[in-house]
């Protein structure tokens, strides 16, 4: 049988002593958790990777003592290009589905110098960033491309106010509500499908992260989780028939696949140690990113 290899995205962050640097680097792995083996290692803070729609580069943030730079990874010729060094900080990053612009939440200084939190579209090639949003909405840390590129998703909440899921239309300008969470509600880390017609979040239940899912249509919020560890950081497979998560119902934190038709349930990681976060699957399924800080 064909086997199944994922490009897992390891982010290795050290805390090392005084005099020491940091180091982060990205590596891939097999579906199976073998030897991981080194994909980028640059010495530097690599983080947040986004597979591109062909599947071809990875966008992803590196930082240094410059601040942070989105950059883009060409996986056949393991060259980076930086996009932009613009932002003084970055939450999300998200591709368009022709591949010529990102989705970007963060912060950026503007003409006079004040620092604007809020949704970013940014150009590829000529590296021009458009705000999106004002600071009148708290922009969460991740944002998607409706498939025909039309609509943005995202989520906006915090300062008083309560968590919702919003909609953009590109053309107009419209800001639409899908939902409101309601004053007191815990949801975060969002994951959409490639529809838009569902979400995936963590919310505390009993003293832990659970991991929901939410369909639009119906509005029935389903509990897919339900355990007693800390199960957070979801993140939908293209089909969106599976979800991966973090859990650390094995002692540590690993990666887990949970398919929602099946109700099987797949530890992916098991010899990586560290805190992980921000599971990805590659546009084919086949692969997933994520990210693990190692203390040294």
């Amino acid at each position: 049988m064909q086997r199944l290899r994922l490009i897992v995205l390891i982010l290795l962050a050290g805390i090392w002593g005084c005099g020491k640097k940091d180091k982060v680097s990205i590596y891939t792995c097999p579906v199976d958790g073998a030897k991981c083996e080194v994909l980028i290692n640059s010495g530097t803070d690599d983080r947040m990777p986004a597979w591109s729609p062909d599947g071809r580069k990875i966008a992803f943030v590196r930082e240094d003592t410059d601040g942070p730079r989105i950059c883009v990874f060409d996986v056949n010729t393991r060259t980076v290009n930086v996009v932009t060094d613009s932002f003084i900080d970055v939450d999300g990053i998200s591709w368009s589905p022709n591949q010529s612009t990102i989705v970007v939440t963060g912060s950026m200084r503007n003409d006079d110098v004040r620092v604007i939190r809020g949704l970013y579209i940014l150009d590829i090639n000529g590296r021009h960033a458009t705000r999106l949003t004002d600071a009148r909405l708290f922009v969460g840390h991740q944002a998607v491309y409706s498939v025909d590129g039309q609509k943005i998703f995202f989520s906006a909440g915090g300062r008083q106010q309560s968590t919702k899921i919003y909609s953009i239309n590109l053309k107009s300008g419209e800001i639409t509500i899908l939902y409101d969470f309601g004053h007191g509600h815990s949801a975060s880390e969002f994951s959409w499908t490639k529809d838009g017609s569902r979400i995936a979040f963590s919310a505390l239940s009993s003293g832990n992260r659970e991991i929901f899912v939410l369909d639009f249509a119906s509005r029935n919020i389903r509990n897919i989780t339900n355990h007693p560890s800390d199960d957070a950081q979801p993140s939908w497979s293209p089909d969106g028939k599976k979800i991966a998560f973090i859990s650390d119902r094995v002692g540590v934190q690993q990666i887990f696949i949970y398919d929602l038709e099946s109700g099987v349930l797949k530890q992916i990681t098991t010899d990586i140690p560290g805190l992980k976060g921000t599971p990805s699957f590659s546009p084919d399924g086949k692969q997933i990113a994520f990210d693990v800080f190692l203390e040294q």
